[in-house]
């Protein structure tokens, strides 16, 4: 087997695209409420504190995605989150362009609400690869999208997704939320950035200005690891800072 650095000389190039999403007025309540609530009950200690801190990270990132993840409002999904109306902007010109589109998330109820939301806004059946799919499943995904007249856009579970897979039809992908480790929205990537990729490949991260994920993206600028590091667990970094300088990360900073 030809290690990726062999073969890289031989593949297009690859455009980053790291964009700043506002958020809405809904999503600003809702995380500062979220965080206050955190803060009034405090983050406990031990086992405990570590729990408590993946809950609240989750929470807050999950209203970075769409507030309606935490209200449970899921009416009208549009123009409540600057993330997904940035992200439905991006995957609209690639339908006008014919050009299939990946949309990575972590969470597998976001994945679902851009499932609804691409049929709404645009008419189209998207797929979703995620870790409750059988092989059978996960392989008649990729073999549908693949073909020439396979889905225009197909959304997956960073985890399920994130390896092992050849999707060279699309050339675009979009994150949809970060993770911690460069490296492992770098794999994701190399799904379309693979020998049989003949067009320049576009990644684009979506991070919400003023929140945790702005935090998120610095942490990548400084780790910018290339190498197939461990995936560092930034939450248990986290969890070891006292609670000060931990809410100072979660909280928002407020833009002039």
């Amino acid at each position: 087997m030809r290690k990726k650095s062999q073969v890289a000389g031989s593949l297009p190039p690859k455009i980053h695209a790291d964009l700043i999403c506002d958020l809405t007025e809904e999503q600003e309540r809702l995380y500062d409420r979220l965080l206050e609530q955190v803060i009034d009950d405090g983050f406990g200690s031990g086992a405990q504190r570590q729990t408590k801190v993946l809950a609240v990270l989750t929470s807050l990132k999950q209203v970075c995605n769409h507030p309606g993840l935490i209200t449970d409002d899921l009416g009208e999904l549009s123009g409540r989150s600057g993330k997904l109306d940035l992200c439905t902007d991006i995957v609209a010109n690639n339908l006008e362009h014919d050009s299939p589109t990946l949309v990575f998330t972590q969470y597998r109820q976001t994945g679902e609400l851009l499932v609804r939301h691409f049929a709404e806004q645009f008419g189209v059946s998207t797929p979703f690869f995620h870790g409750g799919l059988n092989q059978e499943q996960r392989a008649d995904i990729v073999r549908r999208f693949q073909s020439d007249d396979g889905p225009k856009v197909l959304v997956l579970s960073l985890k399920a997704g994130g390896t092992g897979l050849t999707l060279t039809r699309a050339a675009d992908v979009i994150h949809f939320d970060r993770w911690w480790n460069p490296a492992v929205e770098a794999q994701a990537s190399d799904r379309v950035h693979r020998i049989g990729q003949t067009r320049t490949v576009t990644v684009t991260t979506l991070t919400t200005g003023t929140t945790v994920e702005e935090h998120i993206a610095a942490m990548h600028n400084r780790k910018s690891a290339l190498s197939d590091t461990a995936d560092i667990s930034s939450v248990a970094e986290l969890t070891r800072l006292d609670d000060d300088p931990l809410i100072e990360i979660l909280r928002r900073k407020r833009v002039n």
